[in-house]
């Protein structure tokens, strides 16, 4: 097997398994539910988190917010032909009748290949490192 194949079944290895791995949460993605604050206080945590992180605001009004960085060249590679893909957080905001504000994360992959545009849901393969994310946007908020 060349190495091109043996990456490439890896890649659809961890795929597999990816898409079967569920978080045990109302919307079975990474979220956090955050208490006393607004919707503006929480979107600039999350704002200031990303950027933190190297993170290039895409979108970044309204409840729904993005966040992204060029992907891995392996990814790009395995993906795309190496073309550039991106890794983007994805977030929405869920206001509650409560006054909490529930935070949904949802990572993702942008590429193109046959010259369309997919996008690849990474939840099941970033499960810890989105819940660490959340748990620093709340604590910066306490």
């Amino acid at each position: 097997m060349n190495p091109k194949s043996l990456l490439l079944a890896i890649a659809l290895a961890f795929a597999l398994v990816g898409c079967a791995t569920k978080v045990a949460t109302p919307s079975g993605r990474p979220e956090v539910t955050i208490s006393g604050h607004t919707l503006d206080e929480v979107r600039g945590a999350i704002t200031d988190e990303a950027l933190a992180k190297g993170l290039a605001p895409v979108k970044t009004e309204g409840r729904d917010l993005v966040f992204d960085h060029e992907a891995p060249a392996a990814m790009s590679i395995l993906l795309s032909n190496g073309n550039p893909a991106r890794t983007q957080l994805r977030f929405s905001m869920v206001p509650a009748a409560n006054g909490d504000v529930r935070v949904i994360l949802v990572p993702v992959v942008v590429y193109q290949s046959g010259g369309a545009t997919h996008t690849d849901d990474l939840t099941g393969r970033n499960l810890t490192a989105s819940q660490d994310f959340l748990g620093r946007v709340q604590a910066r908020l306490h």
